[in-house]
């Protein structure tokens, strides 16, 4: 039992981890917190606020500004934030078949402008906004070994659920792409493209990697896992405004929701809003070992029993190479989630069964807050 829960927690955190028998437990000399607040603090996305449109109710032929407030948090005392590097504006004038996109300007700190140029009497116009940080590389040592991290971007954007998407994998919105086709030696990968849809029932994923996912081998164990964390980070209170919020008055809000400054406490509060989608072919030889894991689910913890609860009906999934696809049912990751915070990773399993399995966290990328939103307006007259 506890086996899942410390799979779940560390996977959410997205550093080194040992499962298996407590007794394994060793981490060496590795500094958990300092490193961890870290990454954390470069790699936790840009929030985004409130959206709204000017003019509210556009004329035929009249041009619309819409304004976002995009902005970092400081959410991890003492520690250096990634700045929004860029902002883009999407809209679409037939339904969501096709969009355009929009370089959005910074008006002010926090403030972002896109203009729709002026439409037909009558059209219906859907619109979304994304915006992203340039995270980087980190540089790790873990189990007295060096580890380089590439997050490469975090971003936060808006996914319209009201689109035509119809579970279309070639019709997802592509959260971020990257341009380096290189195939990394394993265990690490080169996550390249990240792409989300919804509809009332279901998340679609697509997941595209440099190289083949592969499950790795039992003699000498050298296992592979594919794990996406999810987070429900809905807030109780409503979106900030950079033309009126003060930046730090809201991280305090923030931190009082979840307090990034003490993981523990945050992993505690908030076990039953993490939900881990997880891929372990090796988990046929070794599951028991991991708590009955199967090779593929929706991991849950029950917050009352901190038990996990594998959801294997949860999740559809096709793998050809090094693409995934996923349906994954969204009831499951959480009721009314207006806000999601998504990390894909992959794990290493290395060791001797059953007394010494190391599991480390090799690469994580994209981290990403979606915002499920439905946001368009009718050009009058």
């Amino acid at each position: 039992m506890k086996t899942g829960k410390r799979l779940l927690i560390a996977a959410a955190m997205a550093f080194a981890v040992l499962l298996a028998r407590p007794a394994a437990a060793q981490l060496g000399g590795f500094n958990l917190t300092d490193q961890v607040k870290d990454i954390l603090s470069a790699a936790i996305p840009p929030f985004l606020g409130v959206v709204s449109i000017e003019p509210e109710e556009p004329a035929a032929g009249e041009d619309v500004t819409v304004y976002a407030s995009v902005n970092t948090m400081p959410l991890i005392d003492n520690q250096t934030m990634t700045s929004v590097d860029e902002a883009y504006l999407y809209y679409s004038t037939d339904g969501g078949e096709t969009w355009e996109e929009v370089e959005m300007d910074e008006e002010e700190t926090g403030l972002w402008s896109g203009e729709i140029p002026g439409q037909d009497s009558g059209t219906e116009v859907l619109y979304y906004v994304k915006a992203m940080s340039d995270v980087g590389d980190f540089d790790l040592e873990i189990m007295d070994k060096e580890i380089k991290l590439d997050i490469g971007k975090s971003q936060v954007f808006e996914l319209h659920t009201a689109a035509n998407f119809a579970d279309d994998f070639d019709k997802l919105t592509v959260v971020v792409e990257d341009d380096d086709s290189a195939v990394k030696p394993k265990p690490f990968q080169n996550y390249q493209t990240f792409a989300v849809g919804a509809d009332d029932d279901n998340l679609y994923l697509r997941m595209k990697l440099a190289d083949k996912m592969e499950g790795g081998k039992m003699s000498p164990l050298n296992g592979n896992g594919y794990l996406i964390v999810f987070l429900d980070m809905t807030m109780p209170f409503e979106d900030f405004d950079a033309r009126e919020t003060d930046n730090k008055a809201y991280a305090k809000k923030i931190q009082s929701v979840f307090p990034f400054n003490d993981l523990q406490a945050l992993a505690g509060k908030h076990a039953d809003r993490l939900s881990v989608w997880h891929w372990l072919p090796l988990a046929e030889s070794i599951g028991a070992m991991l708590g009955g894991m199967p090779v593929e689910s929706i991991l849950k913890i029950d917050g009352a029993s901190n038990t996990p609860i594998f959801k294997k009906n949860a999740v559809k999934s096709k793998i050809s190479g090094g693409t995934v696809d996923l349906t994954i049912d969204r009831a499951t990751l959480g009721n009314d989630i207006k806000t999601l915070f998504m990390l894909p990773l992959n794990l290493n399993i290395t060791g001797q069964i059953p007394d010494n399995i190391n599991v480390t966290v090799p690469d994580i990328a994209f981290p990403t807050f979606i915002k499920f939103v439905d946001h368009s307006y009718t050009v009058g007259d």
